[in-house]
């Protein structure tokens, strides 16, 4: 049978959430509220923290580069200096230095005991190689003459000059090679007259033999 119910609303009876219902669904959301608000709370926290760690580490990289572009800095310069170093210990070892070597040719010359030899040089020439001629070394040539006709006084010139200090560098020299002179201007007239010319080593072999020393 239908039941229809004429009754206004106000005299109507309503329906209600059970009481159990309203607070289980109430206590659901508490739940899943504070189960959110946790969540949150522990997330942004711990994004928080992770991003002033991140901020504080990435200060100290940036404290630390600039350390580390230093370092690389100094490296560079490191290798340049000693690049710059090594081109000059190599000049400084190839450079021939004269001056002991004319030095010692005149304390030749001018030697007091006459018994070995009496000698003038009439000149000296130095000649370099070029750049194509690097296995060369350079050259001194000194044409000068020995007085007396006698040839052991040119024997012992090139004995002195063999026994130079400056002998450990000289790679050759030229052959034993006088010619007999007649001057009237000198006494005594006769001599012998040569033309000296000592081949020094190469750069590189000078190098090596200051280096076996």
């Amino acid at each position: 049978m239908i039941q229809i119910n004429v009754l206004p609303d106000r005299y109507r009876k309503s329906e209600r959430t059970s009481p159990k219902l309203f607070a289980a669904m109430l206590l659901c959301v508490v739940f899943v509220s504070g189960s959110l608000g946790w969540l949150g709370l522990a997330y942004f926290g711990d994004l928080g923290e992770l991003e002033v760690e991140l901020s504080q580490l990435e200060e100290t990289v940036a404290s630390r580069q600039d350390s580390v572009t230093r370092h690389s800095q100094l490296g560079k310069e490191r290798a340049d200096y000693q690049q710059r170093e090594q081109t000059i210990r190599e000049i400084a070892e190839s450079r021939m230095i004269w001056t002991p070597v004319v030095d010692e040719l005149v304390e030749i010359a001018s030697s007091a005991d006459e018994e070995r030899h009496t000698v003038w040089f009439k000149s000296m020439s130095i000649s370099s190689p070029t750049s194509g001629k690097k296995k060369e070394g350079p050259k001194i040539l000194i044409p000068g003459s020995v007085s007396g006709s006698s040839l052991d006084n040119v024997v012992n010139l090139y004995e002195d000059l063999a026994a130079a200090r400056f002998g450990m560098f000289v790679d050759s020299t030229s052959g034993l090679e006088a010619k007999s002179a007649d001057d009237a201007e000198r006494t005594p007239r006769d001599s012998r007259t040569f033309t000296y010319e000592i081949r020094f080593q190469n750069a590189k072999t000078r190098s090596q033999t200051l280096k076996a020393r």
